[in-house]
């Protein structure tokens, strides 16, 4: 592992044994299942770490996390970040670094490095799956166009566009859109039948829609020095996922895809907000 992994690993520690002494549901997802299965570990590559609970567990890991996890851990998430746009949460080191590209201009959006904890529900079916897609979809986006403002090179069209995404988010800030996609996932429910899919970013439910019965139970994976719960149908969700997925990428592909413009391991994300250390 390279430092930064055995500091993530060190996050995943803390909250999965909160998940065991709780009784709270969690998969492995991801690039992490694939780890589990093809690497016994992290990707080589890989800088974080995918995990997903169903709604419940999710609603209820939220609500206890700020208890139970050691002082130098925190939840962010829409609830307490103004600059958060995401309907899922983080669970991070708060004695480290890990800023985005996108967020360098938004001291608040700054944090340490992380693991990512994301709801899931399913439906009957996969026709009500593409129904559940929110018509306010487009309101909740608007908070994006809110934080990084209008196209460097705009025209006419993209400024008028912008605007109208921009609107709504002068009325709700995202926290509203968060809690209301919370909501419709609760009222859903996670059931062992139909379908699930990515159900952490509206907008993007019908990109991938797999059995929900794979997710109907855990099987233990070893995971570097520890072992992680991975859905217990894990093959069919990689192969629908990676295709042949023990296959390694071509090695120009080998990238976690994240754009992180400042990782420190020795100082807290708080430093940076407050200058006493620069990014560049």
């Amino acid at each position: 592992m390279t430092e930064l992994q055995t500091r993530i690993l060190e996050i995943f520690k803390a909250v999965s044994s909160i998940c065991e002494e709780e009784g709270l549901r969690y998969f492995a997802i991801g690039g992490t299942c694939l780890g589990a299965v093809r690497h016994h570990g992290f990707i080589p590559w890989d800088d974080d770490m995918d995990i997903a609970m169903p709604i419940d567990d999710f609603l209820r890991f939220l609500d206890i996390a700020g208890s139970r996890l050691p002082a130098h851990l925190s939840l962010i998430g829409s609830h307490n970040r103004r600059y958060f746009n995401q309907m899922f949460f983080k669970v991070i080191d708060n004695r480290t670094t890990a800023i985005e590209v996108l967020d360098v201009p938004y001291k608040e959006a700054y944090k340490g490095i992380w693991i990512d904890i994301m709801p899931i529900c399913s439906f009957p079916s996969q026709k009500a799956l593409e129904r559940f897609i929110p018509q306010d979809t487009f309101l909740w986006t608007g908070n994006f166009f809110l934080r990084f403002g209008v196209p460097k090179k705009p025209t006419l069209i993209k400024d008028i566009t912008c605007n109208c995404y921009r609107f709504p988010a002068l009325v709700r800030d995202f926290r509203f859109y968060s809690r209301l996609w919370l909501k419709k996932l609760k009222k859903n429910g996670f059931h062992r039948d139909g379908v699930t899919g990515y159900v952490w970013s509206p907008g993007h439910l019908e990109a991938f829609q797999i059995p929900a019965a794979w997710f109907a139970d855990t099987v233990l994976m070893d995971f570097e020095d520890t072992q992680m719960r991975c859905p217990s149908g894990w093959d069919g969700f990689l192969k629908a996922m990676f295709g042949n997925y023990m296959d390694f990428p071509p090695t120009e592909q080998r990238n976690s895809g994240h754009m992180l413009a400042k990782v420190d391991l020795e100082h807290s994300y708080k430093d940076y907000q407050n200058g006493l250390l620069k990014i560049n």
